[in-house]
């Protein structure tokens, strides 16, 4: 009989009522650990759920008490709304504006912590050929995403600058049957009404949502300063996605592709979060020891819609 007690670990999640916010959530407290989230609701503290207002300047410094690390995932949806000019600076502004608090409450209270993870997205590489192998080492791209993600990372240089471990997650396409890219998909897929997206080769660099969480927890730990690539080990063609859905779902992909200009009439700008192609690899977390659990898109598609 072990007499070894696990240590509780105390987390704080910024962004923690998103669909990435409440996996990680999840799984942490799933582990025995303690927790808290930061809302722009007004709500009783008890139950783990802390007020700030990113606008406003106002964090419930309780909500750092004994906390061992930070996650910062804080920031308007990219594809919730129309990209008009003051969404597109919302898109923005909501990412600096919480990271700059955090790091301004932190300052200002001479607040320790053991690392803070700080999400980023693979639209920091832009829309590359498929042919591209993109590691962490690899250049910014161009366009409104890349310009988007490059900021965020460089004002989340500030965590680094206040003397603790910070690590940045450029996120793939995450996969959840609970939200993001591919829920919309299901219903269509089961309607026989999915199809690829233009000529279906531009590449998708995705991740499972699990995989995911695990590899936040994983680099926390870790506690290296370090920009980490969160995506699987195997991105594939928009078209391979498409019947991999398909065939998770036991449907058949009946029509041949979307046109572009239809989804550029639909979208508009957001066309190109939609259309973007970048084979991107997770060179940083593989070297580190991570194991993913979902290497292929048939086993993460099976485990999400079978």
């Amino acid at each position: 009989m072990s007499f070894v007690k696990e240590i509780v670990k105390r987390y704080l999640i910024s962004g923690g009522t998103g669909l990435i916010g409440q996996a990680l959530k999840s799984h942490l407290e799933s582990s025995g650990h303690e927790v808290r989230v930061l809302s722009r609701r007004k709500t009783d503290a008890s139950n783990g759920v802390f007020h700030w207002n990113v606008d406003s300047g106002e964090l419930d410094l309780k909500a750092f008490e004994s906390i061992d690390y930070l996650i910062n995932l804080a920031g308007a949806g990219v594809i919730d709304k129309a990209w008009t000019v003051a969404y597109k600076t919302e898109i923005l502004e909501s990412r600096l504006k919480s990271s700059r608090l955090l790091q301004k409450v932190i300052s200002e209270n001479k607040i320790s912590l053991k690392s803070v993870a700080c999400a980023s997205a693979i639209g920091f590489y832009g829309d590359r050929d498929s042919e591209e192998i993109l590691t962490e080492e690899s250049a910014t791209g161009t366009g409104y995403l890349a310009a988007v993600c490059s900021n965020w990372e460089e004002v989340n240089k500030g965590f680094e600058q206040l003397g603790i471990p910070t690590q940045v997650l450029r996120i793939g396409i995450v996969l959840s049957n609970k939200g993001g890219a591919l829920k919309p998909l299901i219903p269509l897929t089961k309607a026989f009404l999915s199809a690829p997206l233009g000529n279906g080769k531009q590449v998708v660099s995705w991740v499972h949502i699990l995989d995911l969480v695990r590899m936040i927890e994983f680099v926390l730990e870790k506690g290296e300063s370090a920009t980490y690539n969160a995506v699987g080990p195997s991105p594939v063609t928009n078209k391979v996605y498409t019947k991999a859905i398909g065939k998770a779902l036991k449907r058949p992909i009946l029509f041949p592709f979307v046109p572009v200009f239809a989804i550029k009439l639909i979208f508009g700008e957001r066309s190109e979060a939609i259309l973007m192609s970048s084979n991107v690899q997770a060179k940083k977390a593989l070297s580190a020891g991570f194991e993913f659990r979902f290497k292929k898109i048939d086993e993460a598609l099976s485990d999400l819609l079978s």
